[in-house]
């Protein structure tokens, strides 16, 4: 369960980063994103690499515990990136580095800010009703995740997984496949019931931050406003 461990660690931490405002941890990820996706110079891409670093330790967020989430993307980068560093490991490792940091930032605003207060903030920018799509699909994957859990525990229990007859393991998977297809429409339908009977009416109600900003909302967008003067030296950089 990677996603309860990282809503745990969103919601008990207790670092200046935690206690910011979402908008302001959101400014400083577009930033830090901005200035990887553009960033096409390896010491620079190291230099943010380690400022996430920082980030998280400033977060204290331990990077051993969480940052091997962070391997799934730089796996799979290391494939695009033999296919069009076309033998050149200078643009292979600015690839890779690019989509290591991208998702080292991510998982970063993902850990110092619940997930209720992220769609807080994307109330305000997109319909009410997609952000309450987005807030019921991200609650329904939690209970999808432990029922399938439990039906491979079951499964293998009774012994539904043979090694060497992939055909019978294939079969098996796919009925549990069509099994949690089915139990997803029903845990949308309980969920969708138990809102009503608490009153939804179409909105979700989302964490209403005071409107006077803290020491922490401006020390967490000041280094945002860094981060972006820093790719825009570099980007003036490249240009001479």
């Amino acid at each position: 369960m990677h996603l309860a461990r990282i809503d745990f660690i969103a919601n008990k931490g207790d670092s200046f980063f935690h206690r910011a405002r979402p908008a302001a941890k959101i400014f400083l990820t577009g930033g830090i994103l901005a200035s990887i996706i553009t960033g096409t110079n390896i010491f620079y891409l190291v230099l943010t690499l380690s400022f996430i670093f920082l980030l998280y330790f400033a977060a204290g967020i331990s990077i051993v515990k969480i940052g091997h989430y962070a391997i799934y993307p730089a796996f799979f980068s290391i494939i695009f990136a033999l296919i069009l560093g076309q033998g050149s490991y200078m643009v292979s490792l600015i690839i890779i580095l690019r989509a290591l940091g991208a998702a080292l930032i991510l998982i970063f605003l993902f850990c110092t800010t619940p997930y209720v207060d992220l769609f807080s903030v994307l109330s305000k920018i997109m319909p009410s009703l997609l952000s309450d799509i987005f807030f019921f699909t991200y609650r329904g994957v939690f209970i999808l995740l432990h029922k399938s859990q439990n039906l491979i525990r079951t499964i293998k229990i009774r012994g539904g997984f043979r090694p060497g007859q992939l055909l019978y393991d294939l079969k098996n998977t796919a009925s549990m496949l069509g099994l949690l297809f089915i139990q997803a429409f029903n845990v949308s339908e309980r969920m969708y019931q138990v809102f009503a009977l608490r009153g939804y009416d179409g909105f979700v109600p989302t964490s209403n931050y005071n409107e006077v900003w803290k020491k922490e909302d401006y020390l967490v967008l000041s280094l945002g406003v860094l981060v972006i003067m820093g790719a825009v030296v570099q980007w003036i950089g490249l240009l001479e």
